[in-house]
């Protein structure tokens, strides 16, 4: 499966969660959006939203600062 993670490529053997996506790119869930196909997924779907070849994820990471 080849997926797009903030326009890099990315190949997995086996079919992911969104979850699982962000664990094995070491992404902690605290303080990040996430979209696929351009939809915000909300956290407490992560775990049980599969991903499919050729989806784009966009993870955003909100920063503080003035």
């Amino acid at each position: 499966m080849k997926i797009t993670v903030n326009n890099e490529p990315y190949l997995s053997e086996e079919t992911l969660s969104l979850s699982q996506l962000l664990t094995n790119l070491a992404i902690e869930g605290n303080g990040i959006a996430v979209a696929v196909n351009e939809d915000i997924v909300s956290r407490s779907l992560w775990d049980g939203q599969s991903l499919c070849d050729g989806d784009r994820v966009i993870v955003i990471k909100a920063t503080a600062g003035g």
